[in-house]
């Protein structure tokens, strides 16, 4: 059996270990945060274009509710879209240790710590992934959500349950009605969804060359 270990419960990390499923037959994977919770902390951008529906194949994502996409959907509930892929990820057999740190003991040796309940242990693995870190070109950018008819920014979109999300990287819009304020650091926060897919698959071939 191959034993992975993949840093971290981002979208990009999420996806790497959707693909390796998919590539590897016999394969133990194991996603490590000090986050107590997928997508708890953070809302990062959620646009999506109708050109890249369905995002993901059914078997890498389960149910969104309220966030499923429609046709004319152009955004979509990022924090909500990884706890689907997360979810599916579990019930495809993928452990993961949350709240959460690891200690590298040695090339394929890792040590445990936290409140996990592997806490204390070490397991070996084949190939350990870490965590990737934001392009050096990223920006600040700051966004918001708000269920008005009027848009004040050119970066924005339409989630499924009608609520309009939007990113800007200056000044805010002039506006009082947010119902939910967000801060996020990349490239393009138009495009965020589909690199990061794009980036997790990458990272999981790149992996299985070594």
């Amino acid at each position: 059996m191959t034993r992975i270990l993949i840093h971290g419960t981002e979208l990009i990390s999420l996806i790497c270990a959707h693909s390796l499923l998919d590539s590897i037959k016999n394969v133990e994977i194991h996603l490590v945060d000090s986050k107590a919770e997928v997508g708890l902390l953070e809302e990062g951008p959620g646009l999506i274009s109708a050109n890249n529906l369905p995002i993901l194949p059914n078997e890498w994502i389960g149910s969104l509710k309220s966030q499923q996409p429609r046709d004319e959907s152009t955004a979509i509930r990022r924090s909500w879209f990884e706890k689907a892929c997360a979810t599916k990820l579990a019930s495809r057999g993928v452990f993961f240790h949350l709240r959460s740190k690891t200690n590298k003991i040695n090339k394929s040796t890792i040590k445990f710590e936290g409140a996990g309940l592997l806490s204390g242990k070490s397991l070996e693995f084949d190939i350990i992934i870490n965590q990737i870190t934001p392009p050096s070109n990223s920006i600040n950018w700051s966004g918001g959500t708000h269920s008005s008819s009027t848009i004040t920014s050119p970066i924005s979109g339409i989630r499924p349950d009608g609520l309009v999300e939007e990113w800007w990287g200056g000044v805010p819009p002039n506006r009082t009605d947010w119902l939910q304020r967000m801060e996020w650091k990349g490239v393009n926060p138009r495009t965020s969804i589909i690199d990061d897919i794009e980036t997790g698959k990458r990272l999981a071939r790149n992996a299985i060359s070594l």
